[in-house]
């Protein structure tokens, strides 16, 4: 009874994956990589039956059917029922990478520029790695990050135009990513060049091979860069300078039992089945993440009241009480990490994560909201400025990878607070265009 209802909810979001693809709407990815944990899930039911009882892995089978079911359901009837504008994404999309994309380079490597001046004015030790650093984080280098995001797309635009400026720009996403250890900034070349594929190849008979593609590449780069975010900016300028690269084989060619191959990703059906059986205690309030959404812009020192605390930090702190993290490798690190008031995160996916907030409550109203944000983002995305749209497809397809992966608050931030910072960017373009064109008419008229 469990593999068949773990078959039919991967199967329901396989489909949905791939028809949202096919039609050119970016919420196919938070299906796609749904669809892969049921995968996983399935796989890893066997193992999970030795650390669990019974009726945990029941309760976890039905939310991850529940959930499969409601998420479906509610975004196939939201799209049909409130947006028929949908129905034109593929060509709007396809307009604009067709005749915008002239645009995009530039501005991409003046982001990638600024993101590097920012890191090099501001980080304050290079021989930190990103992922070291990021206790001193400031909201200059939160800035820099965000213009990752923007700026790492520019790699496709650049392979298109000119090869040498491929190999310049690769060196620069390089060494900007050995500053940020920002994975999911890289992973938004990986989106952004499928989108491009997607909405301008030759009509023809889509095939499931597209979305596989799109998932299986996601998630090597995503070990690779894992095991690459260890080397600090320091080696890596000093690699590119002497033309010496070892540094990056001895990272990648590691003993294969040291690693995990799939970047963390096995582990995410445990920690569903973890949350499951923790679910609805004080720790975790109600709808949290749902709230931790709302109050995306409000800071934590002008909230009228605290804002709720990260789901996923609770999750870890729990896991590292009852003793789940005693038998790794890396025990010390992570209890010395914590005594030093260093929280580290658990990713349950998404219906762990609303499950733990609420139990099915919790869970039904806050897939409901999900969906909800899921066509606010397509609908935004479809009307707003060619060239913005075109900033924001990449960092938002990784977005809601991290929404899938169980940490929404940050997936529906990619969104967010990168449109802000675009809109801001395209005002201070506009004003200084205003600007050129006014100056140069006064001297025009002298």
């Amino acid at each position: 009874m469990h593999v068949v209802l773990i078959v039919l909810a991967t199967a329901l979001s396989l489909w949905h994956a791939y028809d949202l693809y096919r039609k050119a709407l970016v919420t196919s990815f938070l299906f796609g990589l749904l669809a892969v944990y049921g995968a996983l899930y399935l796989l890893s039911y066997p193992q999970l039956t030795q650390h669990y009882e019974s009726t945990i892995l029941d309760v976890s089978t039905y939310v991850y059917f529940f959930g499969s079911l409601t998420l479906n359901l509610s975004i196939l009837l939201l799209f049909r029922l409130a947006a028929p504008r949908l129905r034109y994404a593929r060509q709007v999309w396809s307009w604009r990478f067709e005749h915008c994309l002239d645009d995009h380079l530039r501005p991409a490597a003046m982001a990638l520029v600024a993101s590097l001046a920012l890191f090099l004015l501001y980080r304050n030790d290079l021989s930190l790695t990103g992922m070291q650093s990021r206790g001193e984080d400031g909201l200059f280098i939160t800035l820099a990050t965000f213009l990752c995001f923007l700026a790492f797309p520019g790699l496709v635009t650049a392979f298109s135009k000119s090869k040498l400026a491929f190999l310049a720009y690769a060196a620069c996403v390089l060494f900007v990513f050995s500053l940020s250890g920002s994975r999911a900034a890289v992973l938004t070349t990986i989106a952004f060049w499928l989108w491009r594929r997607n909405v301008t190849g030759e009509r023809r008979r889509w095939k499931v091979g597209p979305v596989v593609l799109l998932l299986s590449l996601a998630l090597v780069i995503h070990f690779l860069l894992r095991l690459l975010r260890g080397i600090s900016p320091a080696v890596v300028l000093q690699a590119l300078l002497a033309g010496d690269f070892s540094i990056f084989s001895d990272k990648l060619f590691v003993p294969f039992d040291e690693v995990d191959p799939t970047g963390g990703e096995s582990s995410i059906p445990s920690y569903f089945v973890f949350s499951v059986e923790v679910a609805g205690g004080e720790a975790y309030g109600f709808l949290t993440s749902a709230a931790r959404v709302l109050l995306l812009f409000v800071p934590g020192s002008l909230a009228p009241f605290p804002k709720p605390e990260d789901v996923t930090y609770s999750l870890w702190v729990e896991a590292l009480a009852r003793g789940r993290f005693d038998a790794s490798a890396y025990y010390a690190a992570i209890n010395e990490a914590f005594v030093k008031g260093a929280y580290g995160s658990l990713h349950p996916m998404l219906y762990g994560e609303l499950f733990l907030s609420g139990r099915w409550l919790g869970l039904l109203v806050g897939l409901m909201f999900v969906s909800m944000i899921c066509l606010l983002i397509e609908i935004s995305l479809i009307s707003m400025n060619h060239r913005a749209s075109l900033y924001l497809i990449a960092p938002t397809a990784v977005g809601m990878l991290m929404v899938a992966r169980g940490n929404s608050a940050i997936g529906f931030g990619y969104f967010f607070y990168l449109c802000v910072l675009v809109l801001v960017i395209d005002f201070l373009q506009a004003a200084v265009r205003r600007i050129v064109v006014a100056k140069r008419g006064g001297e025009s008229r002298v």
